[in-house]
């Protein structure tokens, strides 16, 4: 007969509980957790747990109604929570009462479109977890009006990703809002329009040779003459957006770069005209998988040379190549090239394209 007392968590040895709770995913473990105090104690503090499940606080489906109320709940919690979610302008007011009230060291910060008049809020929040911070994600993040910068000093950080960070006032005015310091652990660095510095990025750069994912946006081909070619860098997946005026030139600087550090490369994405240099160097990647080229049909015309032709045939890796262009008649002219350059073709046989419009 069942012992109503009999509590699972006593007999088995926490080996066994962990198997057990391998084979659950997070919605069944969150369920697990309201079966008895004992359950939830050992669960809020389970690791696949802790990485899951985010506290958030949207805006529009808030039932939060004052910092009171607030502060009231933060205090009075049951569950931990490693990752934090902010979403919406609304939450901006809040940031004070969150900062003082949760008491449980954060990995994780995600910030989702808001506006601050004042950067001290920020700054409060990043410093509050400086030390426990492993990842931070900020999309359409805003400093309006306001000449003092953030300053992200993390320590641990190990994913940085900042989208729409940059204030935009005046579209024809981009100020430098966020400063990043003591981060030397970084795999994923994602600057997409990022409000930080280009001097800042090369630091970063320099400072970070473990660095797997990256994204660049609105620099030029200059930009990569200082960085460290004797230095190989781990860059398994690549994305830069060249400045406007960088667009349709030539980029030898990424040329260098690409060709000093292309053992590694998996995925590749280029905004921006590249020529048959860059092209060659990317086919020689042993691992290159996914390539995504915008403007690249024109550069695409003049795979029948002797040499490039060779790298067709050799590279047996690469397994999605989308084109996208601002051709009008994008479809036609790729059949054409299929047409003129057999070495091509043969290669489309055993790989997936995609060409769509920008």
């Amino acid at each position: 007969m069942e012992d109503p007392n009999l509590n699972p968590l006593d007999i088995w040895c926490p080996n066994i509980i962990d198997l057990i709770f391998q084979h659950l995913n997070v919605q069944q473990l969150l369920v697990l957790s309201e079966v008895a105090p004992d359950f939830s104690i050992y669960i809020s503090t389970y690791k696949k747990f802790l990485k899951s499940v985010k506290f958030k606080i949207n805006s529009s489906r808030s039932q939060i109604r004052s910092e009171i109320d607030l502060a009231n709940f933060l205090r009075n919690r049951l569950r931990n929570y490693e990752n934090l979610e902010l979403d919406g302008n609304e939450v901006v007011t809040n940031l004070n009462v969150l900062v003082k009230n949760f008491k449980t060291p954060l990995k994780s910060i995600s910030l989702t479109s808001m506006l601050f008049n004042r950067t001290v809020l920020l700054q409060n929040l990043f410093g509050a977890f400086r030390e426990t911070l492993e990842e931070v994600k900020m999309n359409s993040i805003f400093i309006f009006n306001c000449d003092r910068k953030v300053t992200l000093s993390l320590p641990r950080l190990t994913r940085l990703e900042m989208i729409e960070c940059n204030d935009q006032e005046n579209a024809f005015i981009k100020r430098t809002s966020f400063v990043v310091n003591d981060c030397k652990d970084l795999e994923t660095l994602k600057l997409l329009y990022a409000g930080v510095s280009e001097e800042n990025q090369k630091k970063l750069l320099k400072e970070n040779k473990n660095i797997k994912d990256l994204t660049l946006s609105d620099v030029k081909d200059t930009f990569f003459a200082s960085l460290p070619y004797e230095v190989e860098f781990k860059l398994e997946k690549f994305a830069i957006n060249f400045a406007t005026g960088d667009l349709t030139r030539i980029k030898p600087n990424l040329s260098n770069f690409l060709e000093s550090h292309l053992v590694h490369f998996e995925e590749i994405e280029i905004n921006g005209w590249i020529g048959l240099d860059v092209l060659e160097i990317i086919f020689k990647m042993p691992s290159i998988k996914i390539l995504r080229i915008r403007q690249a049909l024109y550069a695409f015309m003049n795979l029948d040379t002797n040499e490039l032709r060779n790298r067709l045939e050799t590279n047996r890796s690469l397994k999605e190549l989308i084109l996208t262009d601002d051709l009008s008649q994008y479809h036609s002219i790729w059949q054409n090239l299929l047409k003129k350059a057999p070495e091509l073709n043969r290669l489309c046989q055993n790989l997936r394209i995609l060409i769509t419009r920008s």
